[in-house]
């Protein structure tokens, strides 16, 4: 789990342009992130049970785990499943519609709150 986020220093021998460049694509993306968590929770469930589980949902349930981490579960299998199915007609369907459904509605009868009043 340590080798997760480490990022080896960019060589001085590049410009600094270079040097940022470098450094920027070191750093792994949020996809790549939960990907990486994924398997690894997946790995580490199915090692410490003995057990081939198909989800992380499923090796929660059956291990009995706090129902506190059983969500948090759900919701990583919930994202990697989503993340591995994204295209960019899916993406451009889904703001369609969401702009489809504000502009159908009438927001100024709904009240906008922003925090507790003083």
């Amino acid at each position: 789990l340590a080798a997760v986020g480490r990022v080896r220093p960019v060589p001085a021998r590049f410009s600094r342009f270079s040097r940022c460049v470098l450094a920027m694509s070191a750093v792994p993306s949020a996809a790549s992130l939960l990907f990486d968590v994924h398997g690894q929770a997946l790995r580490l469930l199915c090692d410490r049970s003995s057990t081939h589980f198909n989800g992380l949902g499923a090796a929660g349930r059956a291990l009995r785990l706090t129902s506190r981490m059983r969500k948090r579960l759900d919701r990583l299998d919930a994202t990697v499943a989503y993340l591995r199915h994204i295209t960019g007609p899916l993406v451009i369907t889904f703001l369609s519609e969401l702009a489809d459904e504000l502009d159908s509605r009438d927001f100024a009868a709904v009240p906008v709150s922003f925090g507790p009043e003083r």
